[in-house]
């Protein structure tokens, strides 16, 4: 079954079918839409409006002073290259690190 439709003024000869096959959509879906508006169907996969956007400076700070502060070791792959970087012992798990930042950050 071929359809036209209009995109930015630009007549499209489309198969609905095989559009309705590649996107995973229903037919009733697609004619809703189009009747709605006659435009394609925006994308807002991801896009999350309820979550807070950014986390406070002053938290991020106090985490990066937290974890700077822990007891770390360098790798033994590679000393040379990696001079900078430090590692944390495997017993500290992102469970253990998170009862632990907010016990300090309590007193």
């Amino acid at each position: 079954m071929e359809k036209n439709y209009k995109k930015k003024g630009i007549l499209i000869k489309l198969c609905q079918s095989a559009y309705l096959a590649v996107h995973g959509i229903k037919r009733s879906k697609l004619r809703r839409k189009f009747q709605k508006n006659n435009a394609e169907p925006k994308d807002s996969r991801g896009l999350y409006y309820t979550r807070p956007t950014k986390t406070k400076t002053d938290t991020l700070v106090s985490v990066r002073r937290f974890i700077e502060e822990l007891p770390a070791r360098e790798s033994h792959y590679s000393r040379s290259d990696n001079k900078l970087r430090k590692y944390l012992y495997s017993h500290l798990s992102v469970a253990k690190l998170h009862r632990h930042f907010f016990t300090k950050e309590s007193r």
